[in-house]
């Protein structure tokens, strides 16, 4: 029996807090707001009364009597068909608040994924397969077993209503463990339960609730109601639950006993607001893991999971970041197949030499894959967060689910490697041409001498190793698509832009407009990004007498012959109008992009999401992009920069001559730029998707 079902009219109480104006009226535009979700009467499991006016309800308790906030992290376990959850999407911040509920039916999950999610993305559901001898009597986790899928201190607030009412006391105290590892210091859990003291055993009043003729169940703590099923109501000595919230490390902060005992009283079930205490909880272990360091090749991925590392550090959590290397940057040591980077000891490189391209796998059986094992065991993270399978090895996923059955896996698809085996381009070999679909006849067709089945083989050999992720994220909607195409399931990959570290102000800042136009390029120089394609439209300009600057910052390591003296004959004959400025450091990047006017980026591959357009647009400058891939959704044509199509130097001359020729034009596309997600907020997506993965319970190798 749950509250709603036990609820009836009271009288007001006088020792609670009085009510606030603004919160009454918050709380009357929500029961008048036709616009929210409710289910149909017949598929609401739990409770009975009005769906909406008992979520209300609740709400203002959570905020007059527990301090709830709009900028929350919120747990409901038990939420049931979202009684609670409706309203609070009314009250939780979009940007800033978050909801995770968690229950053991199916069917209640699913309608609030359904009705609720889409429209509020800053709350999940998750079911939970708790055993339950009334709810879910085919569970496979038993309540005395229980570890909820969520991070030690994820959560500000913790609601419980009608759980306790239903649990024996020995989970309870599994529940209650629970709830103080999830909450952080000065968290705050919100509680009902049924306490019978003497007023309630004796029925003093005369008015008790008749349905709740609770008795003893043997020397207690349980009381029992003998005419329902045994969890159909429970309630518990006066004191029993007291202590369990004192052992599971909360402080009680108010105790309010309700009407159901036959006294005056505001709300039906006893209810009970618990602190955290302030000491800090255990912290997650995370391990990141990449195919480099961005020490020795400061590409975006290895920049982007380096960043990521250093803000889960700032998050709390335990972080080690694994870079992998091979002979290009450093030769192997004897004995062991770690090397240390970085003064503080938690960054280690993994020399892999022996590595298969083709099938991306690991074929050092007797010394990388041995020494990977026993990397977990010592370290024993609680995720592993993947940037890429290069050189570490697709069975790497498969390697730590059978060393850590229960660690959470996660990978972050930065580009088309599992898809594509031209370097992860889908660009055909000949002709530059964009592949818009990967199959065994056109990879055969791009590599003629690889015989077309080994293609097939390769799909199935990465598809299957790739199972053991639990959840992959990519930055952009683009890549999303192109791997659901592929074969992923759309479910597991969820969309979570890259974000910047905080960043110092530039030295100084160009006023855009103000006299001739300066163009700036940034990052690697190589045939895939498109840099003789700039380097031909800006020969062009240059023809037509234009006046601008071009600066090309970057180097082209590891790059052909035939590439590099492609590019030194454009810069010879572009010079001084183009300026080749060589390779820079990351920290200096913020002055350099702040001294021009516009970036450009014209990469001729389906870029997925360049550092360099959010480093521009964080510092409010335009910039000109190819048109497809990641790099269409960061920038809108006429609204923050243009678009341009790719390989096209006549498109690229066009669009830089307009930017050239109307300074008005460059300042409104300036004053439209987007500012990107700090990295901190990043990381605290990625904290709340991996508390919502329940571990894998596999038996270890």
């Amino acid at each position: 029996m749950t509250e709603t079902a036990l609820r009836q009219e009271n009288t007001h109480a006088t020792d609670l807090p009085a009510r606030d104006e603004r919160v009454e009226t918050l709380l009357g535009s929500i029961l008048r707001n036709r616009f929210l979700p409710e289910p149909n009467p017949d598929s609401v499991f739990v409770g009975d009364g009005d769906f909406r006016a008992v979520g209300v309800e609740f709400l203002g308790h959570f905020i007059r009597l527990a301090g709830l906030r709009p900028e929350s992290r919120v747990l409901d376990i038990g939420c049931g068909i979202g009684r609670m959850a409706v309203p609070l999407t009314q009250y939780l911040d979009f940007e800033k608040g978050r909801y995770s509920g968690i229950d053991p039916v199916e069917g209640g999950i699913a309608w609030c994924r359904r009705f609720i999610t889409p429209a509020y993305q800053n709350f999940a559901f998750q079911r939970v397969d708790i055993a339950h001898e009334l709810y879910n009597p085919s569970g496979k986790i038993s309540g005395n077993a229980l570890k909820l899928p969520y991070a030690d201190g994820h959560f500000d607030f913790v609601i419980m209503t009608s759980i306790v009412t239903h649990l024996p006391p020995d989970e309870v105290l599994v529940y209650l463990r629970e709830v103080g590892r999830l909450l952080k210091p000065g968290g705050r859990l919100f509680m009902t339960a049924f306490v019978v003291d003497d007023v309630a055993a004796a029925n003093e009043s005369g008015r008790r609730d008749a349905r709740l003729s609770f008795a003893r169940d043997g020397e207690g703590p349980c009381w029992y109601v003998p005419e329902m099923p045994r969890l159909a109501a429970v309630g518990f000595d006066e004191g029993f639950l007291d202590g369990a919230l004192e052992r599971a490390g909360l402080k009680i902060n108010l105790k309010s006993l309700g009407a159901w005992r036959g006294v005056s009283a505001e709300h039906y079930q006893d209810i009970f607001v618990a602190e955290r205490r302030g000491e800090r909880p255990v912290s997650m272990r995370v391990l990141v893991a990449a195919h480099n360091h961005p020490a020795l090749h400061p590409g975006g991925t290895e920049i982007f999971a380096h960043d990521l590392f250093r803000a889960y550090k700032r998050a709390g959590c335990e972080s080690l970041f694994l870079g992998a290397t091979n002979q290009i940057h450093r030769q192997a040591r004897p004995g062991t197949s770690f090397q240390g980077i970085g003064p503080a000891g938690d960054e280690l490189l993994l020399w892999s030499g022996h590595f298969d391209r083709f099938f991306m796998s690991q074929i050092d059986l007797y010394g990388v894959v041995p020494d990977l094992a026993e990397l977990l065991r010592d370290f024993r993270p609680d995720v592993v967060h993947i940037h890429h399978l290069l050189l570490l090895g697709a069975e790497f996923p498969h390697i730590v689910r059978r060393t850590l059955p229960e660690c959470r896996i996660v990978m972050t698809l930065h580009d088309y490697y599992p898809i594509c085996h031209h370097d992860g381009l889908m660009v055909r070999t000949s002709g530059k041409e964009l592949c818009h679909g990967a199959s065994p006849d056109r990879c055969h067709a791009c590599f003629k001498d690889i015989a077309l089945d080994r293609f097939a083989l390769r799909e199935r050999h990465l598809k299957a190793l790739l199972s053991d992720v639990d959840r992959f994220v990519s930055p952009s909607n683009f890549l999303k698509t192109r791997f659901v195409e592929w074969g992923l399931s759309e479910d597991a990959i969820s969309v979570i832009p890259n974000g910047l570290p905080p960043r110092k102000e530039p030295a100084a800042v160009r006023r855009i407009g103000s006299d001739r136009p300066i163009f700036g390029y940034f990052g690697n120089l190589n045939p895939w990004k498109g840099v003789a394609v700039l380097l031909e439209a800006a020969r062009q300009l240059i023809a037509e007498g234009l006046e601008f600057e071009l600066r090309v910052h970057g180097g082209a390591p590891f790059q052909s012959e035939s590439f590099v003296e492609e590019i030194t004959r454009l810069f010879q004959e572009t010079a001084p109008t183009v300026q080749q400025r060589g390779p820079y450091r990351r920290e200096d990047v913020i002055d350099l992009v702040a001294s021009v006017d516009c970036t450009i980026v014209p990469s001729i591959w389906w870029e997925n999401a360049p550092l360099v357009i959010q480093e521009a647009q964080a510092l409010g400058r335009p910039v000109i992009a190819s048109n497809i891939g990641g790099m269409a959704e960061l920038i809108e044509d006429g609204s923050n920069g243009l678009t341009v199509a790719p390989n096209d130097p006549r498109a690229l001359a066009s669009a830089m001559r307009r930017l050239a020729q109307d300074g008005g034009l460059a300042r409104r596309l300036a004053a439209n730029a987007h500012e990107p997600e700090n990295i901190d907020t990043t990381a605290r997506r990625y904290l709340e998707l991996i508390d919502t993965i329940a571990p894998s319970r596999i038996e270890a190798a």
